[in-house]
Order: C-alpha cells, then structure tokens, then sequence
C-alpha cells in the first residue's frame, strides 16, 4: 500500500508493506484488545508464547522473555516477582495488580518466521465500596432519601426501583476527590429501593424500604391519639395510688387489732392468775381470831 501526502511542493512517500506485521497497525490494532483488572488480583494477556517471546510495557519496555521455552523475567523494580509465564498456554501474567499498572502492553512472538506482536490496553480498578443511605423520618408518602459512595475510576451511582431494570436517576463524576452522593424521593411506601455503586469490575449495593423511615400517618393525627393515651396513663396511676393507699389503711387497721387483742388477752390472764376467789377470801376471813 503506497499514501502520499502533498506539502506545498514538497512530497514525501510513505511506503508501507502490509505483509511486515506491526509496521502498518490499524486504529484498532494500536488500541489494542481492552483487559480489565482489579486491584490485588492477577490479569493474563491470552496470547500465547510457546518457544520465543517478550513482554513489553509502554515506555518501560521489556519486562518479561521466554526463549527456547525457558523465562527469564527482567529485573524491573515495580514488576520484580510480579510477571510470570505460564509454560502450560504460553500467557504472561501479573499478579497483585495496582493502579499504576494500567497501560498498554505488547506481546511480541518471535517464534515464528514473522514476528507477531498482540497489542493489549490494561486498565485497572478498585472494588467499589458499599454506598451509604441516610433519611430523616417523614409523615409524609414522599421519603427523602440520600445515598453516597466514595468516587473511583467510572464509578457510577444509581437508584432502582424494586423489580425495574431501568435506574430512576443515576450519576457520576471525573472528580476522584469527591465522594459521589445522589438524592431520591419515594412515592409510596410499598415498594423498595436499591442505591448501586458499580464500575467495570465490581458492583455494590444498599437496599431501603421506605416505610422503615417514613409514614402515611399525619403529625395531627399522632397529636389526637396523644391525649388520650395520657389520660389513660393517669386513670392507670391514679387507681393504682387509691389501690396502693386502701393497702396500706388495712395493714395499719390489721396491725392495731392484733395489738389491741394481745394487750386484752394478756390483761385477762394476769387477772386470772393473781386476783382471789369468793371462796378463798371467806376461808381467810373465817379463820381470823377475834380481837
């Protein structure tokens, strides 16, 4: 394939042979295949390496050989111990991924008569977290709701209705810094909601009922059923005191009965024990000599 570019006068000839691999990529072959990754995890670029090969990151270059079969990892610091090579399918790996490896890799297979080389795109994220619902009680069938997440690479926040595919309303920010929070109000009390933080590798969610924070019941009508309730908790009580009084009244009523009784019983029992007979009072009278 001959392009020609026309400058002023001057002309200058690209030639490109497509049958040499990698000297013409397509938009698609710079791009490369998109691979996702999480953080801590491990990510395998599938394309295989049998004998002859290398693994090259962006600027830094080679990080990882296989010849004659055999691997030999380059000592790049950040990927020291990181990137292997799987004999079994010929895939490179890197394990305990973090953020700073997104970028784009190459995979070159020298194997052959012509060099192949695979051009991969490695974008890496965190787990999302799980979002936060807060709302104030209302007496109202709207119900204020607000949810939040802390904001990361394509974080999205929506809310769902319960059994809907669709979202009611979602959002999201290129602002790292700032956490992500999204406001909703209910109609009705009969359905449930669910705020859901996801990105392309993870999804969390935190599901609501608004009748655990809201109510149909007016604030007037809490107001009418107030009185009456106190008013009940006074006749309660004052029965109770009435009661509590009377109790107390037949204890000390009790008590001085009894100890009016025992000092009776024990009167009549001294009387009956010291003061003498008509009998005996006679007998003495008679057995007294005359002066």
């Amino acid at each position: 394939m001959i392009t020609l570019w026309t400058m002023g006068h001057s002309r200058v000839f690209l030639l490109c042979l497509s049958a040499l691999s990698g000297l013409c990529p397509s938009p698609a072959q710079s791009e490369g295949q998109k691979l996702n990754g999480i953080m801590g995890d491990e990510v395998a670029f599938n394309a295989p390496v049998l004998s002859d090969g290398i693994l090259n990151y962006k600027e830094v270059g080679s990080i990882a050989f296989v010849t004659g079969g055999q691997s030999s990892p380059v000592n790049v610091d950040r990927f020291k111990g990181r990137v292997h090579w799987a004999r079994e399918t010929g895939h490179f790996h890197i394990t305990q991924l973090n953020t700073e490896d997104s970028g784009q890799y190459r995979v070159q297979n020298t194997g052959g008569s012509v060099s192949d080389t695979t051009v991969f795109q490695l974008t890496v994220y965190n787990r999302v977290s799980k979002p936060q619902v807060s709302s104030k009680t209302q007496f109202s069938l709207l119900c204020p709701f607000l949810c939040s997440v802390s904001n990361g690479r394509e974080v999205t926040l929506s809310w769902y209705r319960e059994g809907e595919e669709k979202p009611l309303k979602h959002t999201s920010s290129p602002d790292l810094s700032t956490p992500l929070t999204l406001p909703l109000e209910t109609e009705g009390l009969s359905h449930s909601y669910s705020c859901v933080a996801t990105n392309p590798v993870s999804t969390q969610n935190n599901t609501v009922n608004p009748s655990d924070y809201c109510t149909a019941e007016s604030p007037i009508s809490q107001c009418a059923v107030a009185p009456a309730a106190l008013a009940l908790k006074i006749a309660v009580t004052a029965v109770f005191s009435v009661l509590t009084v009377l109790a107390v009244l037949t204890v000390i009523r009790i008590t001085a009965d009894l100890k009016r009784l025992r000092e009776q019983l024990s009167k009549d029992l001294h009387m009956s024990r010291g003061a003498p007979s008509d009998g005996d009072w006679m007998r003495s009278r008679a057995g007294r000599a005359p002066c």
